[in-house]
């Protein structure tokens, strides 16, 4: 099939929308039965592997390389927060996507970043879950008689009656 036009090509492995469904007249890939997919199962995860690594470096780039807290710049810890906390509701309308997807996804439709996150090191993101903000930015404890300190045995004299 090498030497054949273009739209030869296209047509061998494509298909064309019919009239009077969502994009009618475009082309659509013909889905792939599973014998295919078994066959691209490792080419396919390194392609995604790829893109998702370009994604996530993209969305780094606009919304900065260091921890919004604390200062983190290790690559391997940073992730995108949602700065209001509502990451779950997005999470509900785009089930099969994470983040970095709906993020470009967005971004290559409205040309828009969203100005509602930010990028924050995984611990600075998880201990956000114990309050509205970070642990690095909550007020210390003016006396130290409010920070109460257990041994074992009392923890478990507490779990244990």
């Amino acid at each position: 099939m090498a030497d054949a036009a273009p739209a030869e090509r296209l047509k061998a492995v494509a298909t064309r929308i019919p009239a009077g469904a969502p994009g009618a007249g475009q082309f659509t890939c013909i889905p792939h039965d599973d014998a295919w997919l078994a066959r691209h199962k490792a080419k396919r995860a390194a392609s995604n592997a790829v893109w998702n690594q370009r994604a996530r470096n993209a969305c780094l780039n606009h919304y900065g390389r260091v921890c919004a807290c604390c200062g983190e710049t290790d690559m391997r810890f940073l992730t995108l927060d949602h700065v209001n906390g509502d990451g779950n509701a997005q999470r509900k309308t785009h089930t099969s996507l994470n983040l970095v997807q709906v993020l470009v996804k967005q971004v290559r439709e409205t040309g828009i970043w969203p100005n509602d996150l930010q990028t924050l090191c995984y611990n600075c993101n998880m201990a956000k879950r114990t309050g509205p903000v970070c642990p690095h930015k909550r007020p210390v404890p003016d006396e130290p008689d409010a920070i109460v300190l257990f041994t074992i045995e009392e923890v478990l004299e507490l779990c244990h009656g």
